[in-house]
């Protein structure tokens, strides 16, 4: 009886210590600093993240074939109006080859800009599609989430309050 209380305690302890290590390696955003983010537009210029103290930005990180980003990037971008208003700034964020990218970004308008990840998301600690970062202003994270975000026009408004 005893040996099998502790084989059960046993792999419930490994069941345990296995889940939470797939959730925080896969379900959890990582920390990425706004300055150290490394993308680069499609004409190879590079982009670099300053915080400008005018506009607050959304970096999403996705995948043209991703289910979840296909779904929230119409979304997303039916608030064009308002981000322009609101002066905030969209990167969507891609590891794809240029020959995937270039034919999407014809799709984008203001203040929506495409960007070639230098590297992989992996190599960025990047697991999980869609990803997404609200920076504020400063350039201090506001919301860093994994998973498609239901963006609402009372979202992106209490986001640009946060920020103030």
């Amino acid at each position: 009886m005893n040996k099998q209380v502790f084989r059960l305690i046993f792999l419930l302890a490994i069941a345990t210590g296995t889940a939470y290590f797939i959730y925080n390696r896969y379900r959890v955003a990582p920390e990425i600093v706004f300055s150290e983010i490394k993308a680069n537009a499609l004409d190879g210029s590079k982009i670099d993240f300053i915080a400008d103290g005018q506009s607050n930005t959304i970096v999403l990180f996705f995948a043209t074939w991703c289910i979840d980003c296909r779904r929230e990037l119409p979304v997303l971008q039916s608030h064009s109006a308002l981000l322009n208003k609101l002066n905030t700034k969209v990167y969507l964020i891609s590891d794809e080859d240029l020959n995937t990218l270039t034919p999407f970004s014809t799709r984008l308008e203001a203040p929506f800009q495409l960007l070639k990840l230098e590297g992989s998301f992996k190599e960025s600690g990047i697991y999980t599609l869609p990803t997404a970062f609200l920076y504020c202003k400063d350039g201090s994270i506001h919301l860093n989430k994994t998973g498609a975000i239901d963006w609402t026009e009372g979202y992106l408004r209490s986001f640009e309050q946060a920020c103030k």
